[in-house]
């Protein structure tokens, strides 16, 4: 499934999936060198338009984070609007 996207050029991945918690998916993101951020619980709450406006306030941070970070790291996004909070790296579990 990443692969289609880093053929297209995408190297940076924004999901609510727990990709980070699967060792398959967590190995391909590895190899493949994305960068992704994990958005939190709390985002599924929202409706579109309050979600929408929450990533807009968070991208810059997350652009910043994506120049930044080594290929395969992982970063979760809190649903706390951006100036209350922070994204964290996920570390390894291995």
């Amino acid at each position: 499934m990443f692969h289609i996207a880093v053929e297209q050029g995408v190297r940076v991945h924004v999901t609510l999936d727990q990709h980070h918690r699967r060792t398959k998916e967590r190995d391909a993101i590895q190899h493949l060198g994305l960068i992704v951020f994990v958005l939190s619980k709390g985002w599924n709450t929202l409706d579109l338009y309050h979600s929408a406006a929450r990533l807009l306030e968070w991208w810059p941070e997350m652009m910043r984070k994506a120049e930044d970070a080594a290929p395969g790291s992982i970063f979760k996004v809190p649903h706390l609007r951006a100036p209350l909070g922070r994204l964290t790296p996920v570390r390894s579990t291995r």
